[in-house]
Order: structure tokens, then sequence, then C-alpha cells
């Protein structure tokens, strides 16, 4: 267990004003450093147990950040939601990196959206068939 604190301070002279944005504001405030805090704890541990399974995927060991998402897909077991969709993945980059993401995206070769659309489509057959098989361990009584 981590704790997550945050010190602040609100000069008496905003209170006694009798503002109540200013204090809105500072509860805003406090509230966005808690959830930095809880970010950073969060990719931390995520970064540590990715690294001890071998879960990791290094733009740097690609030519593109295109091709390190495609090979993060590769790695993802994805599942299907109760109508036989594929549960997309989150993915979550640095804000430096999203705009060359999209770019590399939107200039990419054919090649590399039929790539990742060949994932895609081998993800929810594999999903398919993992949640088929899940669903068929459990008995079934017609009515």
């Amino acid at each position: 267990m981590k704790s997550h604190s945050v010190e602040s301070s609100l000069a008496l002279a905003d209170v006694v004003k009798g503002d109540p944005a200013v204090t809105f504001t500072h509860i805003a405030e406090i509230a966005s450093a808690m959830i930095a805090s809880f970010e950073r704890m969060l990719f931390t541990k995520m970064n540590e147990v990715t690294a001890k399974t071998g879960n990791v995927v290094n733009s740097a060991d690609h030519n593109s950040q295109l091709e390190a998402f495609a090979e993060s897909l590769e790695q993802i077991e994805m599942s299907v939601d109760e109508h036989g969709n594929l549960n997309l993945p989150t993915i979550v980059i640095h804000p430096s990196q999203t705009k060359k993401l999209n770019e590399e995206f939107e200039n990419a070769l054919p090649e590399m959206h039929e790539r990742l659309e060949s994932i895609k489509a081998r993800k929810l057959q594999e999903a398919t068939l993992k949640e088929e098989e899940r669903k068929n361990r459990f008995e079934r009584r017609d009515q």
C-alpha cells in the first residue's frame, strides 16, 4: 500500500472574501496533484511488472512508433463483449509522442494499415474462440 498526499495552503484573506470560486479552484488543484501522484505510482508499478514478465515493447527497438504499436497489439490478449465485438485496449503513450504516432498512422503505407487490420481480425477470432471455450465449461439447460 502506498500513500498519496499533497501539501497545500489557502490564504485566510482569500477565504474571508467569501468567493467560493477561490476554494473550488484550490480544491481542483489539489485533486489534480493527487491524480498525478496516483498516475505516477500506477505507471511505475506497471513498468516494474511488465519488465519482470518480459511483456514490454520498446519503441527504440523498432523503425517507427507505429511498428512498436503494432507489436504491442500482437502481445495483448483481447476479449469480446457480450455482442461478440472485440474489446480494443486502451493504449497510453506519453503526451509528447501522441502527435508523432498519429502522423505516422496517417502517413503509413497501405501494407501497415493491412497489418493492423489483420492483427485486429486475428485477435477477434482468438477472443471469440476463447469466449466460446469459456462458455462451454458451464452446464446449459434448455428450457
